[in-house]
């Protein structure tokens, strides 16, 4: 990694300690570029520009809602071109530019590189515990009473990961969620987890 991208990433990672929403800071943004630059070398791609795809990945949130911050994310990219033409070729920011796009879940369409697909499964938390204490700090985030971020954690975390299929690229990861959705199908297994994890959280 050359020491001007790592001069990059000490520059933008402070400003995440301004995001509002629970479980999209600092620490998550530096999960996923380390995630990304794993599945970079394995898979032999670019791991500058994963990272660097990885770093801008949830930028938007500073400025805008959770619905829309893979826009302004993609947005915020392209209104820094000089500052990543110092570092990249235009092919390379393009694909930054796509992968910052296309890395929510939600996403349905085709990846346009494999720098897209390697960053949407580096942000998809696999580890049960990591999925549950970054949804609670979210959903408590959000003034909610207990019993309501209990709700809003279980139901969306068996929705988003034990009800659709996904698969990855890393057998790491693949195995980590099949042992989330094993947790997840058993709701009082699921509880136990959750108190765990959340008591020292309150």
């Amino acid at each position: 990694m050359r020491t001007q991208i790592i001069g990059l990433m000490q520059d933008v990672l402070p400003k995440y300690d301004n995001v509002k929403e629970g479980g999209h800071g600092r620490k998550h943004i530096i999960d996923v570029i380390e995630k990304s630059y794993d599945m970079a070398i394995d898979f032999n791609e670019n791991p500058e520009v994963c990272c660097v795809a990885a770093l801008f990945h949830d930028i938007g949130l500073l400025t805008n809602s959770r619905a829309v911050h893979h826009i302004a994310s993609a947005i915020y990219v392209a209104e820094n071109l000089e500052l990543l033409r110092r570092y990249f070729d235009d092919t390379d920011i393009y694909k930054i530019f796509n992968a910052v796009l296309e890395h929510r879940s939600g996403y349905k369409g085709e990846y346009t590189s494999m720098v897209s697909k390697i960053v949407s499964d580096a942000d998809r938390s696999t580890d049960i515990y990591r999925m549950i204490s970054r949804s609670y700090a979210y959903n408590k985030s959000k003034g909610y009473e207990e019993y309501k971020i209990y709700n809003e954690v279980y139901t969306h975390l068996k929705e988003k990961y034990y009800q659709r299929s996904y698969k990855f690229l890393s057998a790491k990861l693949q195995k980590d969620l099949d042992n989330a959705r094993e947790i997840l199908k058993d709701e009082e297994e699921f509880k136990r987890h959750y108190k765990e994890i959340t008591s020292s959280c309150k």
